[in-house]
């Protein structure tokens, strides 16, 4: 974010979060708020913004005290979706999302890029 937002004034991280978290210390000016599992605050931010690149940084169940199984599926499926679904409609340029060393399942700790 830093990086991008060193060239670019229209660059925004997007928080669930009610306060600005500390990684995000740096950018304050260019937060702005949004549970992506409701799928009206999404809409609305692409409605007040017409974003046309997005990252997806969201995740829930990284940490072992993140253990709702309910909400890993509302953040992580449910959340991409309402992201995909909106920004369908607004024909954005590019989506990223990055996933998380979860997806390397019982080698979490520190995998290797090519592990099964």
């Amino acid at each position: 974010m830093l990086q991008i937002n060193a060239l670019r004034d229209d660059v925004y991280a997007i928080t669930s979060k009610p306060f600005v978290p500390w990684r995000l210390d740096a950018v304050q000016k260019n937060i702005l708020h949004c549970d992506i599992t409701k799928k009206d605050q999404v809409e609305k931010l692409f409605d007040d913004y017409g974003f046309k690149t997005v990252f997806d940084l969201a995740a829930y169940g990284a940490y072992s005290s993140q253990n709702i199984t309910e909400k890993i599926y509302q953040t992580n499926f449910n959340g991409l979706l309402n992201i995909l679904e909106i920004a369908s409609k607004f024909h954005i340029h590019a989506l990223v999302h990055a996933g998380s060393s979860s997806e390397y399942g019982l080698n979490c700790e520190a995998p290797n890029e090519d592990d099964l």
